[in-house]
């Protein structure tokens, strides 16, 4: 069995333990509240596994550590904050080695070390008087609070009781006496009033239309040969035999008109007349409204299409020297008496003369 010694700079004596190992409390070459302080050190030499081990306190924080044995590193196998472990070579020779520990990845001077001491490698001597006890060390930072252990399993549920008989039915009690009569509430708010509005009759609280105002749904029909003459207030009718309808060809023929004699009319029927006019420029065909009631007009170019007069003329043809011919169709229908009329047209105009040609059918006869 191997063992190992180790003297600090101030004569410190490490025991074996294990296999071959040492341990004892180091001083740091030079620390404060916040430095790393080493409190001892052993190691483990057998062919499984050849570790230094060094115990203190804050070593974790500012960078990697270093642990140097003898001029030359040690690969750090694990650090934490209280616990530096150090590969040692496969095979190390008995003596005493110089170690140092301190920050960064490589030892390049002494600025950055906190401890170095003499570990001596060999047999180990007869064990020496125990020396006096040394000054009690400050006491170190709480380590961390432990994690919770987790939570034991709930017991099983207990059998729920039978459930107890129910008791008897107590016997009804008697009826207690009549209450007083309160006290008379308060009038109440009044209703709404009404009265009939435009058009309504208003009876009790009835209401009804009023006929003198409004007109009842006509429900009344006439008779074939008959037609609604009139519709009274209570919605019956009032008939009347239509008259026979008339139908009247007329055909002017071809007719002269001069300048001097402007215009011309060439039919009249219906309160509807055609009337030809001539001017040193042009020569005009128009459909003229000489009754009351709405005219609707077309003709076979559609120009007028749907238009509607009352009054006055509505040209439907024109000729002139730069065009001396215009032919085509004209229908006229007063709607206020069901009369049309409808014919067929041609004008020629000359330097000399206007010439008209006319054709038409009127039918329709008033109530």
């Amino acid at each position: 069995m191997q063992h190992i010694y180790s003297h600090a700079r101030t004569s410190m004596v490490v025991v074996v333990a294990v296999l071959a190992a040492f341990f004892g409390q180091v001083q740091p070459a030079s620390a404060d509240d916040n430095d790393p302080v080493v409190l001892n050190v052993y190691a483990v030499v057998d062919p499984a596994q050849n570790q230094l081990v060094i115990n203190g306190r804050d070593f974790d924080g500012r960078g990697l550590l270093h642990v140097v044995l003898g001029g030359a590193p040690l690969a750090v196998v694990s650090a934490t904050r209280t616990r530096i472990v150090a590969a040692l070579p496969a095979s190390i020779a008995p003596r005493t080695y110089l170690l140092v520990v301190g920050r960064g990845r490589e030892h390049r001077n002494h600025d950055d070390d906190f401890a170095s001491f003499d570990v001596t490698i060999g047999a180990v001597g007869p064990q020496g008087p125990q020396g006096p006890q040394g000054v009690q060390g400050p006491m170190g930072i709480q380590g961390p609070q432990g994690v919770k252990g987790d939570t034991g399993a709930t017991g099983a549920t207990g059998a729920t009781g039978a459930t107890g008989a129910t008791g008897a039915t107590g016997a009804t009690g008697a009826t207690g006496p009549q209450g007083a009569t309160g006290p008379q509430g308060e009038p109440g708010t009044p209703g709404p009033t009404y009265s009939a509005g435009s058009g309504l009759t208003l009876t009790g609280t009835t209401f009804a239309v009023d006929t003198t105002t409004i007109q009842s749904r006509v429900a009344g029909t006439c008779p074939a040969g008959q037609a609604v003459r009139a519709i009274a207030a209570n919605g019956t009718v009032t008939c009347q035999a239509l008259a026979s309808a008339t139908t009247q060809t007329i055909a002017p023929g071809v007719i002269q008109v001069t300048s001097a004699e402007a215009e011309k009319v060439l039919i009249s029927a219906n309160n509807m007349q055609v009337v030809g006019k001539c001017s040193a420029t042009a020569a005009d065909i128009a459909l003229r409204v000489t009754g009351p009631g709405l005219n609707i007009v077309s003709d076979s170019r559609n120009v007028h299409r749907g238009q509607t007069v009352t009054s006055g003329d509505l040209s439907v043809g024109t000729a002139s020297a730069g065009v001396i011919l215009d032919r085509g169709e004209f229908n006229v229908l007063d709607i206020s008496v069901g009369r049309s009329l409808n014919g067929s047209f041609y004008v020629l105009f000359s330097a000399a003369a206007c010439q008209f040609n006319v054709s038409a059918i009127g039918s329709g006869a008033p109530l």
